[in-house]
């Protein structure tokens, strides 16, 4: 993990629009774990890094994961939420994220992958 939190300081330092980092759990499922088993290892993964980064004290971009424009508990994003990101589909979600962080402290940015259908 300080190898991770290190190339996020340099990263920030010299090449700031770079993304240092993409969590995914891509590889988890072709090792042979269950679709929940990939879901659980692909949250825990991302999880600790975005904690590692605010304990550092450095910025955390987090992905909107279903790339679609779906809300992730919609029939389309069955297995496809967390592969690329956290789900933010309400205020709720927010506050959850963002608990026990004090965010006066923290910079954060959302970063949204593709765009989104607006009704």
């Amino acid at each position: 993990m300080r190898l991770t939190t290190d190339l996020f300081a340099y990263a920030a330092e010299r090449i700031p629009s770079w993304n240092t980092i993409s969590i995914s759990g891509y590889h988890i499922r072709e090792a042979g774990s269950t679709a929940v088993q990939e879901l659980a290892f692909t949250l825990a993964n991302g999880i600790a890094y975005a904690q590692a980064a605010v304990d550092a004290g450095l910025s955390t971009a987090f992905h909107l994961p279903t790339l679609y424009g779906y809300d992730s508990d919609h029939e389309m994003a069955r297995g496809e939420v967390g592969k690329c990101g956290v789900a933010v589909d309400s205020l709720r979600d927010m506050e959850v994220l963002f608990d026990g962080i004090d965010l006066g402290k923290v910079t954060t940015s959302m970063t949204i992958n593709s765009t989104a259908p607006i009704a």
